[in-house]
C-alpha cells in the first residue's frame, strides 16, 4: 500500500469544524464514524465497501470561501478532494449533491437503510461491518472494540429508535424454528405463557427474552437471552444475575456460574458494557442443552413456588 501525500492545505484552522449539534441523530453517527475510521481493521473493509483506496482518509472541513460543508471531505481518492454525504432518511438532497459534484472529484452518498436494489451503501451495512470487526478485536484491542460497538449502537439508535423505547414484540417468525433456539428457549417460553417472560425489544426482527413480573424480584427485569445480530447471542453475566436476583433463586445462580465456567472458561473477557456476555451463536448452539437445563431449573422454581 502506498501512502498518499498529505496536501499542505489540510488541517488549516479556518477550514476545520469541531462544533456539532449532537441532538441530531445523523450528527452523532457522523462523529462516531469519524472516530472509527482511525481503526485500520475497520477502515480497510470500509474502504472496500465504498470502493475507495485503503490510503484514503476523512477530514471535516468547511468548504473554502463558503459556510457550507459536506459531512466528510474524502482525501486520497483522486487528484482533488472528494466528499461523503450521509442521508439518514434515505432521501439524498439532489440539489446539494449536484453542487458537490461540480466541485469534488467524487461524491459518495451513504443512506440509512439498505434499499432493495442496493444501489447505494447504507448505514445498516456499516453497523453490521462494525460489529463484525468489533467481535474479532475483543481479545486483542478492546478500546477499538468499544468504539466500533458504540458506532453500531449509534446507527441502530438513529435508524430504529433508542433502546430505552423497547416494547413487547412477538418472537420473530424466522427464529421460531431454529433448532438450538427451540431447545434453549423452551423453558423460557413456558414462563412466557405464564406471564413471567416477554420478548421486549426495539425491533420486530430481534429477540430479547426478559424475565419480569416475578414478585420476589420487585419489578426488576433480566434479559436472559438476546439476539440482535445473527452471529451473536447475549446472555447475563453472573454478577448481573446476582444483582437482579438479590438472594433469590440461589440454585439458579450457582448452576449458571458452574455452567459458564465449563462451557466458556474465559467468559470475563467477553463482558459488554451492560455486564452481559457476548457469545458467538455457533458456541451457544453447541451448548444449547446446557443452557436449557439452567433455564428449566429457573422455570420450575418460578412455576412451582409461592414467590410473594
Amino acid at each position: 500500500m502506498t501512502n498518499t501525500p498529505i496536501p499542505a492545505s489540510l488541517g488549516r484552522p479556518n477550514r476545520s469544524f469541531t462544533c456539532e449539534d449532537l441532538q441530531k441523530k445523523e450528527n452523532r453517527v457522523n462523529l462516531e464514524l469519524f472516530g472509527a475510521h482511525g481503526i485500520p481493521e475497520f477502515w480497510k473493509p470500509f474502504c472496500d465497501f465504498l470502493d475507495i483506496p485503503h490510503s484514503a482518509w476523512l477530514t471535516r472541513e468547511v468548504v473554502a470561501g463558503t459556510d457550507g460543508r459536506p459531512d466528510f471531505i474524502l482525501n486520497g481518492v483522486g487528484p482533488t478532494e472528494s466528499c461523503v454525504e450521509v442521508e439518514l432518511d434515505g432521501r439524498p438532497d439532489e440539489p446539494q449533491l449536484g453542487r458537490y459534484r461540480k466541485r469534488y472529484f467524487r461524491v459518495i452518498c451513504v443512506v440509512g437503510k439498505r434499499g432493495g436494489l442496493r444501489e447505494q451503501p447504507s448505514l445498516e451495512e456499516v453497523a453490521v461491518l462494525a460489529r463484525s470487526v468489533a467481535k474479532k478485536l475483543q481479545d486483542t484491542n478492546r478500546p477499538a472494540m468499544a468504539v466500533l460497538d458504540h458506532l453500531a449502537d449509534a446507527i441502530d439508535d438513529a435508524l430504529n429508535g433508542f433502546k430505552g423505547h423497547a416494547s413487547v414484540q412477538p418472537i420473530p417468525a424466522h427464529l421460531r424454528d431454529i433448532p438450538w433456539l427451540k431447545i434453549a428457549a423452551e423453558p423460557l417460553l413456558r414462563l412466557q405463557r405464564a406471564g413471567y417472560v416477554q420478548n421486549r425489544t426495539t425491533s420486530s426482527l430481534s429477540l430479547s427474552l426478559q424475565l419480569e413480573r416475578v414478585p420476589c424480584l420487585y419489578g426488576k427485569r433480566l434479559a436472559l437471552l438476546t439476539q440482535r445480530d445473527p452471529a451473536v447471542v447475549h446472555i447475563p453475566g453472573p454478577r448481573e444475575m446476582e444483582r437482579v436476583f438479590d438472594g433469590a433463586f440461589e440454585e439458579v445462580t450457582m448452576a449458571w456460574n458452574e455452567m459458564l465456567n465449563h462451557v466458556m472458561p474465559h467468559w470475563r473477557i467477553h463482558l459488554d458494557g451492560n455486564k452481559r456476555i457476548c457469545m458467538e451463536t455457533q458456541d451457544f448452539e453447541r451448548d444449547a442443552e446446557r443452557f436449557a437445563g439452567v433455564f428449566d431449573l429457573l422455570a420450575e422454581l418460578i412455576l412451582s413456588t409461592d414467590l410473594v
